[in-house]
């Protein structure tokens, strides 16, 4: 009977360790956090049908607002010197370890998770549209948006704790 008790404390830890994670995925009110990636050559090499070579993503928590705001920045395999980008808002509910975003006028989603670290986040595609960074607005020219289905080589996408002022902070 003592070890199934010792389980169950240990079970009941390792859920509470999982809760303060989850409960990281999204700053808290007035704070913002930045996230990122750029994805090495090798890695490209490993997975040819992968089309995102740089990924940054800001989250802010404005106090006025029930919401939490995100931009995502994007830099293709097919042109590194374009630059794709969506924003939209996040909300998570109490006790549950991931977030779901949604790109504004219905251009997708993805739902968030922090790793147990702290230091790194997964993002889950859902598939979400982009557009293209100088494009008229509501162009209809498919050159003008990026879209990110939610196929094999898009549908999670792991990113790093950046410093505040690589996404415009600080």
């Amino acid at each position: 009977m003592a070890m199934i008790g010792r389980w169950a404390v240990a079970a009941v830890l390792t859920a509470l360790a999982g809760g303060a994670a989850a409960a990281e995925t999204l700053p808290s009110a007035g704070a913002h956090s930045c996230w990122g990636r750029v994805y090495s050559d090798t890695h490209l090499a490993e997975t040819p049908g992968q089309r995102v070579r740089e990924m940054r993503l800001t989250l802010v928590n404005l106090e006025d607002f029930d919401q939490v705001s995100f931009l995502i920045q994007v830099v293709s395999t097919e042109d590194a010197n374009r630059l794709w980008i969506t924003d939209g808002e996040c909300r998570q509910d109490a006790g549950t370890p991931r977030a779901d975003c949604y790109v504004w006028c219905d251009g997708g989603g993805f739902a968030l998770q922090a790793e147990p670290d702290g230091d790194s986040l997964l993002l889950f595609n859902n598939g979400f549209v982009l557009s293209g960074c100088g494009s008229p607005e509501g162009s209809e020219d498919d050159e003008a948006f990026l879209r990110l289905d939610a196929d094999p080589d898009h549908q999670v996408f792991r990113l790093y704790r950046l410093r505040e002022e690589m996404c415009g902070g600080g």
